[in-house]
């Protein structure tokens, strides 16, 4: 009966996914790409200089022929300057360079002109399929494999709602990707390589959209967890993998700012998008408003949210009621347990404690190594 259901579950979310992502690529299909605003007219000559120049002189956007230093030099003497749609003026490299990122541009450089977008977004809605489909088809129970459909329902959701923002789509397939990829190293008890892989794809994430370096802020609460509960020498490894991963993550975006900007740690952005740092209150209660009287954005939050509790509380009954399912392996510890538990057990292992992981009942406990 056990094994049925999770045949069920596995054939039912991917019918599930599947549909949704012929739904969402059939209609993104019949979509024009037209740049209508700044950021599209960005990514795709972005895209245009990568084609154009290879994949190192891609990086360098600044704009050099005779008229535009014309246009720079009388501005200058004029102490004023004036920049083309998504330019902006560097004084240190005195060019005019495009200001975002270079991931999207690069990512759509590798598609014909006049269906860059749409084959992106293809790419990525595939990539996610794939990758859930993975974990779906090897789900030891029916809550694994809800979980994984759970997450690719509402990415897609996402997607097909800010599929105009064109580095949100790449974005929602990276993170996805961190959600899920590290788990591998986790269930091995490998914490420093599943903190490195962590910086890579959250650095690549900044690669497209520079505010998802801020998912670096949870990989850090859960490192700095791992050191007050005594593991210090497994945090300071793990968060040395993760600089080091997020620095060869972020690798393109700092390519791009030193040739952009001549300091590999400054933007490309001008003074229109940004400002100096200060916290104003009345700017993060409108982005909490923003999210709340947005019905769209509310859903795709409380939704899955809700759902994800669901499971949790419906596999602690099942726990409880001594259903655990039965034959799990060592390797799945983490997607039925919680990545909490065998993260703080795997940095004990790595600290030099001399504990290790024994299943008992379909969980686990620690015992002496002997």
């Amino acid at each position: 009966m056990g094994r049925a259901v999770v045949r069920i579950s596995v054939i039912a979310t991917l019918a599930v996914l599947i549909g949704i992502f012929y739904s969402n690529v059939t209609r993104q299909a019949r979509w024009v790409e037209v740049p209508v605003d700044s950021d599209w007219f960005i990514f795709l000559r972005q895209a245009q200089l990568f084609q154009q120049r290879g994949p190192i002189g891609g990086f360098d956007t600044g704009i050099r022929d005779d008229n535009t230093r014309y246009v720079i030099e009388k501005a200058k003497s004029l102490h004023l300057m004036v920049t083309p749609w998504g330019h902006d003026y560097k004084s240190k490299t005195d060019h005019l360079s495009l200001v975002s990122p270079p991931g999207t541009g690069l990512l759509l450089s590798f598609f014909s002109p006049g269906k860059q977008e749409r084959s992106v977004f293809v790419a990525c809605s595939a990539f996610i399929l794939l990758f859930l489909a993975a974990f779906v088809i090897t789900a030891r129970s029916w809550m694994q494999s809800a979980a994984a459909g759970l997450l690719g329902v509402f990415s897609y959701a996402a997607m097909y709602r800010f599929v105009h923002d064109w580095s949100v789509v790449p974005s929602i397939a990276v993170t996805t990707l961190a959600g899920y990829a590290p788990s591998f190293c986790l269930l091995r008890q490998k914490i420093a390589p599943a903190s490195l892989l962590l910086g890579i794809v959250i650095g690549m994430g900044a690669d497209f959209r520079l505010g998802n370096l801020f998912l670096a802020f949870g990989v850090a609460a859960g490192l700095g967890v791992i050191f007050i509960q005594g593991a210090r020498v497994a945090a300071i490894l793990a968060s040395a993998s993760f600089v080091l991963g997020l620095a060869v993550g972020c690798a393109p975006m700092l390519l791009a700012n030193a040739f952009n900007s001549g300091n590999p740690l400054v933007t490309t952005y001008g003074a229109p998008n940004t400002q100096a740092w200060h916290f104003d209150p009345h700017v993060f209660v409108g982005g909490l408003q923003f999210y709340v009287q947005n019905g769209t954005v509310l859903a795709l939050i409380i939704i899955p949210a809700v759902a994800l509790a669901a499971l949790a509380l419906a596999r602690r009954q099942l726990n409880l009621a001594g259903a655990a399912p039965a034959g799990l392996r060592r390797g799945e510890l983490a997607l039925h347990h919680g990545l909490p538990r065998l993260l703080r057990h795997s940095a004990s292992l790595l600290s030099g404690s001399r504990r290790g992981l024994r299943v008992v009942d379909g969980g686990f406990s620690v015992h002496p190594r002997g």
